[in-house]
């Protein structure tokens, strides 16, 4: 397997950005139209999201959701090819001073983001844009050989990754330090110990961590997102203000959790084609 991987990954890398991204733009409308993964796992999260559109629109937004994971995926083969100029050519930032500034506080900074657009690209890219780098906190691949392909990506700009399992104390550790934990907190959390929010008007569990690291340390919470325009990519940043909230009280955990999503709710709904809808997001619902 990995040395298929890593065949596939030199044969993309042969040829210019632009073509590896139209390539991967027929691979997501072959799976769209031979091959749709897990289709109904993303026509049923629409129809929960999206009760008033029709099934036009729905499947007008999945093929775009497809078309979505097929760039990613070539993209992803390309990454060792991705530099500072290439960065620079394909990737607008946007307020990206607001990581200077809340590093500036010498606190370190919790960003969360989703599975929007091409995550891999954005985190890969980081330390080009941002001139920072990134502690990724995340869980390994069921594949051993796609794990090793994909987190030697990640780290191959300058990243760290923090594995999702055990890294909570390893991402404190780091913020004490003064520097930049990064957090996906859109797929589903474990009931047990997750915070129960309104996504899409459906009671849902969701990752707290990023928030309550935040308010424990008094570091800077940060939301960043990215959406793709004609395979160029505009990067959105925001300060999440953090002051009314309390980390001690768990209903200000919640509160908080809950505006991070409602925030990535309107994100969904303005690009519901390059969110992946693919996730069992709604599994543990309450309804």
């Amino acid at each position: 397997m990995t040395a298929l991987i890593n065949l596939f990954g030199f044969f993309v890398r042969l040829f210019p950005l632009r073509i590896v991204q139209r390539l991967g733009y027929t691979f997501g409308l072959f799976l769209f139209y031979v091959f749709p993964i897990r289709k109904k796992v993303a026509l049923y999260n629409l129809k929960l999201c999206f009760p008033e559109k029709d099934n036009v629109w729905k499947k007008s937004v999945l093929k775009e959701c497809y078309i979505n994971l097929g760039i990613n995926i070539f993209e992803l083969f390309y990454l060792p090819k991705i530099d500072k100029i290439a960065t620079d050519k394909i990737i607008k930032v946007d307020n990206a001073e607001i990581f200077e500034e809340g590093l500036n506080k010498n606190q370190g900074l919790i960003l969360m983001s989703a599975h929007f657009s091409n995550w891999e690209l954005f985190a890969y890219a980081f330390p080009y844009f941002a001139n920072y780098n990134l502690n990724i906190v995340a869980k390994e691949q069921a594949s051993s050989g796609a794990n090793n392909y994909i987190m030697s990506l990640r780290k191959s700009s300058g990243n760290t990754i923090i594995n999702l399992g055990l890294g909570i104390k390893e991402a404190f550790t780091k913020i004490k330090e003064g520097e930049i934990v990064s957090f996906l907190i859109d797929q589903a959390a474990h009931s047990q110990y997750a915070e129960y929010i309104k996504l899409f008007g459906i009671e849902v569990p969701a990752f707290p961590g990023a928030v309550k690291i935040a308010l424990r340390t008094s570091c800077e919470l940060v939301l960043a997102y990215g959406i793709r325009k004609n395979f160029n990519y505009e990067i959105f940043v925001e300060r999440i203000n953090t002051v009314a909230y309390d980390g001690k009280k768990d209903s200000d955990v919640n509160a908080l959790v809950q505006l991070v999503n409602k925030k990535l709710e309107e994100v969904i709904r303005k690009y519901p084609g390059q969110w992946l809808w693919f996730h069992k997001r709604f599994k543990d619902a309450r309804f």
